[in-house]
């Protein structure tokens, strides 16, 4: 909008203002000589005076007047605000002009300081840093005011006509007393009525000769959009002329009371908003619910509607962003609304200034009903935006409502306790703000900073879109919201309830004092300066008079002419009798600069400290003394609120009442006639069915007689009144109903606290007896607990309770032959049809039994069809796991009112109806079905048929079913989906006559990803995928060849149909409101369903076929052949859920031993600290072990017949019983025998440590005394070696021979491991397998392949039989169909597998460490996933399959190679790591300090040698981490940086090697081909000898050994330093913590490894030191030795082999060209933003393809094929253009495709085109060279047109490779 572009407020004032004000006309002829001065107009003046409003006393101040003046200003213009600001600025402008000075940026300067920067902005000036002298204040104390009487009327040319200026002239009298803001309507016609005074007829005119144009202003010409008075200072030169008008009888014109009131206000924004027909309370729920046209414009009239929709679908920005977006395509491109005859809602009217989005939605709710408030109301808090609770009616009558109050619900902790109370009547503290003047601070935005961290706008306000238009009716609005805390540690502690009184305060004192009488603390929001006025001060006393805690929040600002100081004393003594009563806190001064979160900190902890010593109460209570109208206690509803106490009171108060003794024919009796119903049509004999009839009559005939005589007198008045009230008045009977459901509900709440702490109780004590091993006690507590769970589960009681009865009643009644007899009985259904139609739920089935009450729901259909006709439905039902979120997705969805009982979810089925408005959708009605959820741990005894019944039901029952899901992950849904696709099936074959054409979509909730969608696109294909193949085997079970996929069954579109929520709460809860996410994602959903997914629909059922639908359905569940219509194709179901209980119960095995160890064995073995202890620890733990475990066996056992005796499935179990209780025993012995393994290795282990640790100083001195005694034997002698090593190895056996003796060297058993695998994975061809296994012994065949390195090669064409591969009958024309030739292409892919398996297997030798499973898992999958992927037959290029009997055979023979591998890499790291290893190196210290003892050493020199040793066994393995490293720095470096110069000197090396072999494998495999390629080459660079005789690898340990030398040297003189400078001593045990501590940041030193010096007799560590270092050099020696001996074969990697490295970094991408399979060259894996691109791309034939007329190989490049008109099957591409979803065509040959149009189809792969057909000289050079054996290996014909390449020489072909592209022939 533009600056000068004024508010309706303005316009008021301004039409009232006719009086003139007398300044000298010094100041507009100065502005008539200079309009660039910054002189302000005199219109500018007004615009600003209007702006003021009760910051003028203020403001005067800091402009430099006295109080005096400012008071004498008030005196003149008592009732004239307006134009008392518009003197006291004109007087200042004029003083500044005189002085030479800017007066707009001097007068905007002073705005800025009073904190009216918006009045400052609005001048549009420059105004920061402003300098006013001191004679400007000066000037101004000197001026005196008077008052002009004088007064003319003009027109001001310079206006245009949408802006005319109206003003008045002396020559008419005018009545100076017509009061201010008088209001000048928007529309030409209401500025007629309102300044003529008179009727509308009275009109008047303005005539101007303008080019002939003659301009009439009247009632009926709308020329002018705005007018309104204007003053204007007299000018007596001014002669009248034509353009000069006058009124007749202007007094009488002009009425005295122009002022507008609320009621004129509201009355024009009804007939603006067209709501004039619905206020008051005329807008129902159903009218908000009904679904409208899509197309729906956004207008004026509209907007209301499109709001109350989003509130109640909880978009939290309804309130404006409809409106905003009006205007701002209104200020875009007005767009005329359209006329509707029949319906004046969207009737046109004229353009209108901007609404404040509170004053619509005041407007609005006004016109709500009392059910549609509360449902807003309780919308709004869940959107955590504020709720009107206090407000005037359109006749300025103050109204309480508290009716929504209702509906929102508070978690209270009472004695540990949470109680769930509605906001009504649970007690909290209340907070209230007012406003006192205008202030820059927000107060409802500093309201809300101060309820939550996370800002939201529960607080409309200014910074909030439209929220600085003008209110028009709002201001005086109370809201209320609630800052709900989520326990002590939070803000507040406690829940709060903030009030905010909307507008300035001072106007409405009436509802301050009503806020002082419900507060514990009040809020003033205001500037300091407003302190110093008598009427604010007047007005604070009187709030101070009620006593209660007042907190002032005060603005200040930096006017050097204000003391705010001063008036901050003055006040204070002003209220010093109250002080007790407040506080004061400054929000924003100068001298004292915080930040906003300090401010709003400060302020919750002054607030919390204010009403920490108040009183917390209910609303209700302090509400009930007031003497203003509640909205709750109209005559209608106090009428129906006593019916509803009456009932209620019947209710035994006592907590501990039954559902079923008030509600007695849903209880026993009706599931005893549930029972006999379901057995009645499951019986196989004739004979029992007249027994199960008669028991269902007396079933019945019971349930009718206790409705005759024993019907509780609860239900009994309940009905009384329902049945009188739908007589007489149906408005009364929601409301009686509504009061019902609020009162059971509440008392639901207050039951269920007390009934889950009894519940939790017990079940934790059934918890506690179990693991005690109480089973007595147990079984008694889990009694208790089931009974406490039904008790939960009576406590659920709701107005749906009640209506089931009242079917009960219905059906027990229609069965006795008396029927019609019972009038009140027959009027139910009539009732229930009412209800449904005004948006009530009905149960159509049974939550408690899971029955549909047949009679009941169709007799309800039937008056349904007869109130309304049998107009079309769409159902729309949802499915899902328990407590996903269903029921709040359609509550959202629709804004409906599903029930979820006080503390529980839903049960049973539901349906409620929604209309949709006629014409625009081809049904009448949504009928919305929402179901309980499936997996309900209560229904743990009967969950799978449970399951299953429900998802047959609603399946068949919704035209479209959303299934929702939580999370991502779909894995939680996948039986559910099983369930449909079975259930779905049986239905059709049992029912012919239904014709279903449902439709399924997917909802994730809870995805907060932004590309969820993208990202998981693979995860949909794969959910897809196995749908499409659970559907195939359903089929196939069920006899029906014509189903292949499940869109087949229930469509579903991977794309449209499924969507992705973020969560329902942005943030953390409480304080959270609904994400607005989560709310625009229902809307899109809503929208594709009603406008997309529907609109495909070709049938919709009436209400008359849905009854059929919903009959034909429950008797098909009800049916033998149907409940039990998996019995025969379930039996494979029914085996696999009795394996997944069967390796549950594994699992549970294998996690007790696991945590038996873990807890039990390892604590226990490492408390013991010696030899004894340890030995009996392991006795008694391997004695608990055996005892626990076969516990557990029992255990087990027991839970796997109890599964079996109690699943559905029995019968077909029972087969299997004892092989898997056989299988369990025979498990859980081999877990005991494991187990006592591991405890007898721990224990060894142990030993080991108390070895080490305990026994080395006895064993130290041992050897000193032997070492001294062997010296003194031999004195003068020199002994021999053997002497020394005998004498040692005889003291070595006493001390640690038992010790050794207890090592076992446990190898694990690698053949028995790859046979287990072998079968297990192999279990589906295990007779093959067997017989493979018979023929050829893999423990023969070991020592006959170990000299054998590689698997590639050792199969070869006259290994194969015939019956290893099976060409397909149903060939391509021209396709190979010859034995030998196929065997020839199956050796090369048997090849390609064994050299992928040989690559791995290599990284695996090199690596550091032992034979496990997955190693051999993972060589039997590259297996498995190769011969399946081309078994899949993709792209066609072969015509056969490799069969079972092959991979077999394959597997069996690569069985062989890996266990000899594997064998050996098993014992090598045995030999290495194992304990004797440990006790060796051991034994190698002992030896080095004993043989020194002996030969007379110093201490020193055995320290110093055995910490070398210690040093040297750190640094080498410091530099085995190191190492790969340094190697695969090595390489990258010095050898390849990207992807392409690796694939360069990849095809480089292979065109020089000449090998086809190589080729084949590259071409075919180049991921695997890489690898190997660089495993060769690496080391082949590090380990191959320079002309120095030295390799990279010895040069690379060099660096490293030469690194960690300095290191040590540098620690040795740092620890003799420090030592020497500490204690100047040579103290060697701080010594060696110091060298420990120093080494330890360079190298990993583990605890302990220096312990042994601090036990040896040596005091001098600078001898120890400088012995260290006269050894480096040995110790060099040493360290090159190991390490240099290394080569490519002994060489053993510790981590990741840098092999792997290298190529992960390298590699990149590995997609391959659609068309030729060439490599991608990109070095980075995901390279979304750019396409694939190749080296060079090769002939398509290199990958088999031919032409199929010739049989030819295909030899163009893909370059020349992608510019050409070549075609291609879809197979060609490898399924690429199928897999990219362009084309839907399905198998390997699909369509025919151009290849120029490739790029459509396969998107991510650039192919530059190219004319000609020599753009691979490098694959042209080897399709020449190898065309014979290409011939061979694919069976095509190699063309004749090649031979033009036989120029092509293998040079010129490597030389293309770096050219990327064509080489000259002549090169």
């Amino acid at each position: 909008m533009a600056s000068n572009m004024m508010s309706i407020d303005d316009r008021e004032e301004l039409t009232s203002d006719v009086d003139a004000i007398s300044l000298d006309s010094e100041y507009y002829d100065a502005l008539e000589e200079d309009e660039d001065s910054g002189i302000l107009s005199d219109k500018e003046i007004w615009e600003i005076s209007t702006q003021i409003g009760l910051d003028w006393f203020p403001i005067g101040i800091t402009l430099g007047y006295k109080h005096c003046m400012m008071e004498t200003l008030e005196d003149m213009y008592t009732k004239q605000p307006t134009r008392r600001n518009f003197c006291m600025i004109a007087s200042w402008c004029k003083v500044v002009s005189n002085l030479q000075l800017k007066a707009k940026m001097q007068l905007a300067s002073h705005f800025a300081k009073s904190n009216r920067k918006d009045i400052a902005e609005h001048i549009g000036v420059y105004y920061k840093n402003v300098h006013t002298p001191e004679a400007v204040y000066k000037q101004i104390q000197q001026i005196t005011f008077d008052k002009s009487t004088g007064a003319q009327l003009r027109v001001c040319n310079h206006y245009s006509l949408e802006d005319m200026v109206v003003v008045v002239i002396n020559q008419f009298k005018f009545d100076i007393n017509v009061p201010e803001f008088r209001q000048m309507p928007r529309s030409m016609d209401q500025s007629i009525k309102e300044l003529s005074g008179g009727p509308e007829r009275r009109s008047l005119q303005w005539r101007k000769e303008e080019k002939n144009l003659t301009i009439v202003l009247s009632f009926e010409a709308l020329t002018v959009k705005y007018m309104y008075c204007k003053v204007f200072i007299p000018d007596p030169n001014y002669t009248k002329d034509s353009s000069v008008f006058s009124f007749d009888s202007m007094e009488q014109a002009l009425p005295t009371n122009r002022k507008p009131t609320l009621k004129n206000e509201f009355s024009r924004l009804l007939k603006d908003l067209s709501l004039t027909k619905f206020y008051p309370s005329k807008i129902t729920l159903q009218d908000v619910r009904s679904i409208k046209s899509q197309d729906l414009p956004i207008t004026e009239r509209s907007i209301p509607w499109l709001m109350l929709s989003k509130i109640i679908m909880l978009n939290f920005k309804a309130r404006e962003e409809d409106l905003s977006l009006f205007y701002e395509r209104n200020a875009e491109e007005p767009v005329p609304e359209p006329y509707d005859s029949e319906d004046d809602l969207f009737e046109e009217d004229e353009v209108s200034p901007q609404i404040n989005p509170m004053d619509m939605f005041y407007v609005t709710f006004l016109s709500c009903d009392m059910m549609l408030k509360q449902e807003i109301v309780s919308k709004l808090f869940a959107c955590r935006l504020a709720v009107p609770i206090l407000f005037r009616d359109i006749n300025r009558k103050l109204v309480l409502t508290k009716w929504g109050l209702r509906k929102i619900l508070l978690n209270k902790q009472i004695e540990n306790k949470s109680l769930q109370m509605d906001a009504l009547h649970c007690k909290t503290k209340r907070v209230s703000f007012i406003r006192i003047g205008q202030q820059t601070l927000s107060k409802s935005k500093l309201l809300n900073e101060i309820m939550c961290d996370q800002y939201h706008p529960t607080f409309f306000n200014r910074d909030c879109r439209l929220g600085a238009s003008k209110r028009r009716v709002a201001s005086g609005l109370v809201e209320s919201s609630w800052f709900v805390s989520s326990g002590p540690g939070d803000e507040f502690g406690e829940h709060i309830m903030f009030m905010n009184l909307r507008g300035e305060s001072i106007e409405y004192r009436e509802e301050v004092a009503i806020l002082c009488k419900l507060t514990n603390l009040l809020i003033v929001h205001t500037d300091i300066l407003q302190l110093d006025s008598p009427n604010v001060r007047e007005m604070l006393r009187t709030i101070h008079q009620n006593k209660i805690q007042v907190l002032y929040a005060l603005e200040s600002n930096d006017n050097p002419s204000v003391q705010p100081n001063k008036i901050y004393r003055d006040y204070r003594n002003h209220v010093a009798e109250f002080k007790s009563f407040i506080r004061f806190f400054d929000l924003k001064s100068v001298q004292q600069a915080r930040s906003a979160s300090d401010i709003t900190k400060g302020l919750r902890k002054t607030i919390k400290e204010m009403i920490s010593e108040t009183q917390a109460s209910s609303f209700e209570a302090k509400t009930n003394n007031l003497t203003i109208s509640d909205e709750n206690m109209s005559t209608v509803f106090t009428a129906c609120y006593k019916k509803a106490v009456q009932v209620v009171r019947l209710i035994d108060n006592n907590p501990s009442f039954q559902k079923h003794d008030l509600l007695p024919l849903q209880g026993q009796l009706w599931q005893e006639y549930c029972t006999a119903l379901k057995t009645l049509h499951r019986s196989k004999s004739n004979d029992e069915k007249p027994i199960l009839k008669s028991q269902m009559q007396q079933s019945r005939l019971q349930q009718y007689r206790i409705y005759q005589d024993k019907m509780h007198p609860f239900v009994y008045v309940f009905l009384n009144h329902l049945q009188d009230l739908h007589k007489h008045n149906l408005e009364q009977m929601y409301c009686y109903l509504a009061w019902i459901k609020n009162f059971l509900d509440e008392k639901s709440r207050n039951i269920l606290p007390q009934l889950i702490s009894d519940y939790h109780e017990s079940w934790v004590k059934m918890k506690t007896a179990n693991e005690k091993k109480y089973p007595h006690e147990y079984e008694r507590l889990k009694y208790l607990v089931a009974e406490q769970e039904r008790k939960l589960v009576d406590a659920s009681f709701g107005l749906e309770h009640l209506f089931r009865e009242m079917g009960q009643i219905y059906e027990a009644v229609i069965k006795q032959s008396f029927f019609w007899k019972s009038k009140s009985v027959r009027q139910f259904p009539q009732i229930m049809s009412l209800l449904l139609q005004n948006g009530h739920v009905f149960e159509i089935m049974d939550g408690d039994t899971a029955m549909v009450p047949l009679i009941w729901v169709k007799a309800v259909f039937e008056q349904l069809k007869r109130d309304i006709g049998d107009k079309k439905l769409l159902a729309i039902s949802v499915l899902g796991i328990q407590s996903s979120g269903k029921s709040t997705l359609l509550n959202a969805m629709f804004g409906l009112e599903f029930p979820v009982s006080a503390g529980r979810c839903t049960r049973g089925v539901f349906v409620q109806l929604v209309r949709v408005s006629k014409g625009i959708l081809p049904f009448a009605y949504v009928l919305v079905i929402d179901t309980e959820g499936l997996r309900a741990p209560e229904l743990a005894d009967k969950k799978h048929s449970h399951d299953n019944e429900l998802a047959t039901f609603v399946l068949g029952l919704g035209n479209i079913t959303i299934i929702n899901i939580k999370g991502e992950n779909t894995a939680e849904m996948e039986d559910v989906l099983q369930i449909a696709v079975h259930a779905f099936l049986r239905l059709k074959m049992a029912n012919g006559k239904l014709k279903l054409q449902q439709t399924c979509i997917f909802v994730h909730q809870n995805v907060p990803a932004i590309d969820a969608k993208t990202a998981m696109t693979h995860s949909r294909q794969t959910m897809m995928d196995k749908l499409d193949k659970l559907t195939c085997e359903a089929a196939s079970h069920e006899g029906l060849a014509d189903i292949t996929s499940f869109s087949q069954v229930i469509e579903v579109n991977l794309q449209t149909h499924m969507w992705y929520f973020s969560d329902l709460w942005f943030g953390d809860p409480p304080m959270a409101p609904v994400n607005l996410g989560y709310s625009g994602k229902v809307s899109d959903v809503k929208k594709h369903i009603l406008y997309d997914i529907a609109q495909q629909k070709r049938m919709f059922l009436s209400i008359t076929e849905t009854m059929s639908r919903i009959e034909d359905l429950w008797n098909g569940i009800l049916s033998d052949d149907f409940v039990f219509c998996f019995r025969n194709s379930l039996e494979l179901k029914a085996y696999h859920s009795l394996e997944s209980t069967f390796h549950y119960l594994i699992w549970k095995a294998d996690k007790k031993i696991y945590e038996f160890f873990q807890s039990n064995v390892r604590v226990r073995i490492a408390r013991c600290v010696d030899d004894n202890e340890l030995e009996n620890e392991a006795t008694e733990v391997i004695s608990i072990l055996q005892k626990e475990m076969t516990e557990m066996q029992t255990l087990c056992n027991d839970q796997l017949n109890n599964f079996i005796e109690s699943n559905s499935h029995r019968e077909m179990m029972e087969q299997w019983r004892q092989s898997k209780s056989i299988q369990l025993g025979e498990h859980v012995t081999e877990l005991i025998r494991k187990g006592i393994k591991d405890i007898q290795t721990t224990k060894t282990l142990r030993a080991a440590e108390l070895m080490r640790t305990n026994k080395r100083k006895v064993h130290e001195l041992e050897l000193q005394e032997q070492a001294q005694a062997l010296a003194s034997q031999f004195k003068g002698q020199e002994l021999s070696f053997q002497i020394l090593i005998e004498t040692f190895n005889s003291m070595w056996k006493k001390c640690f021979g038992p010790i050794e003796q207890d090592i076992t060297h446990h190898i694990k058993s690698v053949q028995k491991e790859v046979e287990k695998i072998l079968f297990e994975l192999f279990a589906a061809e295990r007779p093959l397998l067997q017989k493979e296994l018979d023929t050829v012994s893999v423990q023969t065949q070991i020592l006959k392949y170990n000299r054998k390195k590689k698997l590639k090669h050792s199969f070869s064409e006259r290994t194969l039989s015939d019956g290893d591969i099976s060409i397909s009958k149903n060939a391509n024309r021209g396709a190979v169909t010859d034995i030998q030739t196929c065997k020839q292409q199956a050796t090369g892919i048997i090849n390609v597998i064994f050299a992928k398996i040989d690559s791995y297997i290599s990284n695996v030798r090199s690596v550091d460490i032992p034979f496990e499973k997955t190693l051999v898992t993972t060589v039997f999958m590259y297996l498995t996933d190769t011969i399946n992927e081309h078994n899949k037959g993709i792209g066609e290029l072969t015509n056969f399959k490799l069969t079972a009997a092959l991979k077999v055979k394959m597997a069996v023979h690569i069985a062989k190679h890996i266990t000899h591998v594997f064998n050996f890499m098993n014992d090598r790291y045995e030999k290495k790591h194992n304990i004797k290893a440990q006790m060796e190196d051991y034994r190698t210290l002992s030896w080095e300090q004993f043989r020194l003892s002996v030969e007379k050493k110093s201490d020193g020199i055995v320290m110093t040698n055995l910490l070398i040793n210690t040093v040297q066994k750190l640094i080498e393995q410091e530099i085995e981490k190191r190492l790969p490293t340094e190697v695969e720095k090595t390489i990258i470096d010095e050898c390849f940086s990207t992807k392409y110069s690796l694939m360069l000197s990849i095809m480089k090396t292979l065109a020089e090697n000449d090998d086809f072999h190589d080729f084949y494998w590259y071409v075919t495999d180049a991921e695997t081909y890489a690898r190997d390629w660089i495993t060769k080459f690496t080391n082949d660079k590090i380990f191959n000898k320079s002309s120095d005789k030295s390799t990279k690898y010895s040069r690379v340990i060099s660096k490293l050994i030469e690194e960690y030398i300095v290191v040590i040297q540098d620690c040795l003189d740092f620890a003799s330093n420090t030592t020497i400078k500490r204690s100047n001593q040579t103290n060697i045990s701080f010594w060696t913590s110091t060298f420990e501590q120093t080494l330890g940041g360079q190298l990993p030193v583990p605890y302990d490894t220096f312990s042994f010096m601090r036990e040896l007799l040596v005091y001098d560590c600078v001898f120890v030191s400088k012995h260290f270092k006269g050894q480096i050099k040995d110790l060099t020696k040493k360290l090159e030795q190991t390490f240099s001996q290394k080569s490519s074969r002994d060489v053993l990697w510790k981590g990741k082999n840098p092999y792997n490295s290298i190529f992960d970094k390298l590699w990149g991408c590995n997609e391959r060209c659609p068309f030729c399979r060439e490599t991608c060259q990109k070095t980075s894996k995901n390279h979304s933003e750019e396409q694939h691109t190749c080296v060079q791309h090769r002939p398509p034939g290199l990958k088999g393809v031919c032409k199929i007329e010739t049989n030819s190989m295909s030899w163009e490049p893909c370059n020349y094929k992608v510019y050409s008109d070549h075609q291609f099957f879809c197979g060609v591409s490898d399924g690429k253009c199928q897999a990219s979803g362009r084309c839907h065509t399905t198998g390997p040959q699909g369509a025919v495709h151009l290849y120029r149009e490739y790029g459509k189809l396969i998107p991510d792969w650039e192919i530059e085109p190219s004319t000609l057909t020599n753009t691979s000289c490098y694959w042209m050079w080897f399709v020449y060279t190898y065309r014979k054996k290409l011939e061979k290996t694919y069976g095509y014909k190699v063309p004749e047109v090649i031979n033009a390449w036989k120029s092509i020489t293998k040079e010129q072909a490597i030389r293309s490779l770096k050219m990327r592209g064509t080489l000259s022939m002549d090169n």
